[in-house]
């Protein structure tokens, strides 16, 4: 179970902290409004998306949402790195990215759910304390992951490392 947290820290972190933004910036050289833009049209379409994925998880069982969820986000951080691979054109890149950020959002808040369902009622606190902290070293390496593979091989072996925590999730 620690190892799942692990991974799906990992395959999150470069959507929502500001990566994906500032591989659009370099590889499409977009302005701050532009990439203001970016940032509010996700925004709009993570909250709503984030509150229909708790309805879903308590309706329908957490595997049910986060699973699709995950599967998304691997399939299209693959996309995101075909568009780095093939320099494709920055319509292209937003269709695929703003699809991810749906995907990522049936996601959102699902660690510590499923941290709260599966700790040991009678250590709780210390279950949960490990997972929000296995939960922040995959949040700290994921960033320094993405650049170092970014900065050697290039932001499309960056998405396919996202990629493959997303599926480490699923596995």
């Amino acid at each position: 179970l620690f190892v799942l947290i692990f991974f799906s820290a990992m395959a999150r972190t470069p959507i929502f902290s500001g990566l994906i933004y500032l591989y659009a910036a370099f590889a499409y050289h977009l302005d701050a409004r532009a990439i203001g833009i970016l940032a509010a049209a996700s925004g709009a379409l993570t909250v709503p998306v984030g509150i229909l994925a708790g309805y879903l998880s308590d309706r329908n069982g957490r595997k049910r949402t986060i699973a699709p969820g995950f599967a998304g986000v691997t399939l299209l951080m693959l996309g995101l790195a075909v568009t780095a691979f093939l320099q494709a054109p920055f319509v292209w890149f937003v269709g695929v990215f703003m699809v991810a950020l749906f995907f990522q959002s049936l996601c959102a808040g699902s660690s510590q759910t499923i941290g709260a369902d599966v700790a040991p009622p009678e250590a709780r606190g210390k279950f949960l304390g490990i997972w929000q902290f296995i939960n922040l070293i995959g949040n700290s390496l994921s960033p320094v992951v993405f650049a170092f593979v970014a900065d050697r091989a290039g932001y499309g072996w960056s998405f396919v490392f996202v990629s493959v925590a997303g599926l480490a999730v699923l596995t």
